[in-house]
């Protein structure tokens, strides 16, 4: 049982990682419902022909970071005399770092929570529409004339072959020709800076389940969840992204100052107090109250607002022995990066 987040790898994660502040704008306008059309037909790399026609609708609002994309389409194959018929339909909705899936088939929704669902809070600024435009140009993009698509103005961009129409980063067409199967989708409506509600981001009436990669690895199940409770866990979860998004730009003023490995050194060091409280009062700790008000002390001293509290059920010999064994490796850890002279080495420490 994990008592304290002892971010041995998350203050690593700092420098890489990112989370959903405030300021950022995945589009570069407001709020918009587009509608799409999407086509595409050939016969692939001379084998068969291939079908497939459908719709798509984007809704989103605060510049993207609420975004609801619903895509339903029907596709046909004769491929070395086989004859298929596909049909896809598929929701997603984001809300900040928190994300649900539709299961059409299965009448069921997951939830899950992606952290790198807003890119460039500490990293890479706040308009992710100019640095987009960025990463495209160093990748080979370019920017090749203009068009006009369901009455509104967008830039025409080509890169690898494929034509994107973007207007304010949103694409209003995209053409690829590949492997001899022409792909079209276009939007046929499109309205921007409108109001918007919670009705247009409503989700099919489905049970959700909350999908945590650590608990089905363990061989656990997907946890049901209470629908009226996950408002208040969304806007929970996205203000500790906030939260993570302002203590990463803090520590990249840091790294621009002093250095990237300097300040991941002196970031996870911050630590070593707390770790030698832990494994003092475990060790002294003879009942479950004991080693709870340990965990409590521990949650305190923490310099982490989001740290949950966990609380011990049993405290015998054997729990004992894991937490102080957890102590140890965390303690030596910390005496091995005190004496790494590089990223990598830190690494190692961690693992």
């Amino acid at each position: 049982m994990k008592v304290l987040k002892v971010s041995l790898i998350l203050a690593v994660g700092y420098s890489l990682s990112v989370a959903s502040g405030n300021g950022v704008k995945f589009y570069g306008t407001k709020s918009g419902k587009i509608d799409y059309e999407i086509k595409s037909s050939g016969n692939v790399m001379g084998m068969g022909k291939i079908e497939t026609v459908g719709r798509k609708r984007l809704i989103f609002d605060n510049y993207g970071k609420r975004k609801l994309e619903e895509e339903s389409k029907v596709t046909r194959q004769n491929v070395m005399g086989n004859s298929s018929v596909e049909k896809l339909h598929i929701l997603n909705y984001s809300n900040g770092i928190v994300s649900y899936v539709v299961n059409f088939e299965q009448k069921q929704i997951m939830r899950t929570i992606n952290s790198s669902a807003s890119i460039a809070a500490g990293l890479g600024g706040d308009n992710l529409v100019k640095k987009g435009e960025e990463i495209l140009k160093k990748m080979g993009g370019k920017k090749i004339g203009t068009d006009k698509v369901a009455g509104v103005s967008c830039d025409v961009w080509d890169f690898m072959g494929i034509k994107q129409c973007l207007y304010e980063g949103i694409p209003l067409k995209i053409e690829s020709d590949m492997m001899g199967v022409k792909t079209l989708e276009i939007a046929t409506k499109a309205s921007f800076d409108i109001d918007v509600s919670d009705d247009d981001f409503s989700l099919p009436d489905y049970t959700i389940y909350q999908y945590d990669m650590e608990r089905m690895m363990s061989g656990g199940k997907p946890e049901k969840l209470d629908k009226n409770k996950l408002a208040q866990m969304d806007k929970e979860e996205n203000r500790r992204a906030d939260h993570e998004a302002e203590k990463t730009k803090e520590m990249m003023k840091e790294v621009a100052s002093e250095g990237l490995l300097p300040t991941i050194k002196k970031k996870m060091l911050q630590q070593e107090k707390l770790i030698k409280f832990a494994q003092k009062c475990f060790k002294e700790a003879d009942s479950v109250n004991e080693a709870n008000v340990c965990n409590k002390r521990v949650k305190e001293m923490s310099e982490d607002e989001d740290m949950e509290e966990k609380h011990f059920q049993k405290w015998n010999e054997k729990v004992k022995n894991g937490i102080l064994a957890e102590m140890e490796r965390a303690s030596k850890a910390m005496d091995c990066v005190k004496k790494a002279n590089t990223l990598k080495e830190i690494g190692i420490c961690t693992k």
